[in-house]
């Protein structure tokens, strides 16, 4: 029997829709989710592609909290 074979994908953004696309499966909405739900979210839609799917979400980056400043500034930027 074959050992079961695992697939790690690249860095996934979270879309201004609030989605990833996940091979085999498309579109999976994350926002608002923790990464264990988001996790849970893309397992569940990968279970009828694959025998027992294991699916780990870590947030790498929030830029959430960053901000611009433009205009009449006396500095511009981040």
């Amino acid at each position: 029997m074959p050992a079961p074979q695992s697939t790690t994908l690249p860095l996934q953004i979270v879309e201004p829709d609030g989605a990833v696309s996940i091979p085999y499966v498309g579109r999976v909405r994350v926002v608002g989710r923790t990464p264990s739900q988001a996790a849970a979210s893309i397992q569940q839609s990968l279970e009828p592609q694959t025998v027992r799917p294991q699916v780990v979400v870590s947030l790498v980056s929030n830029a959430s909290n960053t901000v611009s400043v433009g205009g009449e500034v006396n500095k511009a930027g981040l």
